[in-house]
């Protein structure tokens, strides 16, 4: 019974990180939709600023403290999607410039939950074919065994010497 369970727990693991690589290449087209859509917004901001004759930051800043509630909010609202646009930006050079072997350290540092879960609501899983997906499915079966070890432990009966 436990080499079933310690077999059905790594075989669990392996189908599920052996889809990693498919994930994360929707991830990607995810990532990299909103950072196209947020630069533009930005490119759009920064031409309303020159219009004004001022930089993006002095444009943004003189928002923030206008006596008006209403524009205060809009100044924190566009400094925001500029933030948003550098941390995009940040992800997707810090993902896109990763060897593949290291991908899933660099995923779970920049992980946005956002794009994550708009990526996993139309996730189509794979049959991974790749090199990339044997590993990751290795790993998975690697792990999900450790976790049925240190659940249920190796077992077995122990016998016991006189």
């Amino acid at each position: 019974m436990r080499k079933t369970g310690f077999l059905l727990f790594g075989l669990i693991g392996a189908v599920l990180l052996s889809q990693f690589p498919e994930f994360f290449q929707q991830y990607m087209q995810r990532l990299g939709g909103r950072l196209d859509e947020v630069t533009s917004q930005v490119e759009a901001l920064d031409r309303r600023a020159a219009e004004a004759r001022k930089n993006t930051p002095d444009y943004i800043r003189g928002l923030r403290v206008h006596g008006n509630a209403e524009v205060r909010r809009e100044g924190e609202a566009l400094q925001a999607l500029v933030q948003r646009r550098v941390t995009l930006d940040e992800a997707y050079a810090a993902l896109t410039g990763t060897d593949r072997w290291w991908r899933a350290g660099r995923f779970v540092e920049y992980f946005d939950w956002d794009v994550a879960s708009a990526a996993f609501a139309v996730y189509q899983p794979a049959v991974p074919v790749t090199a990339e997906a044997a590993v990751y499915a290795g790993a998975g079966f690697g792990g999900g065994a450790f976790i049925f070890v240190m659940l249920f432990g190796l077992g077995g009966r122990r016998r016991v010497r006189r």
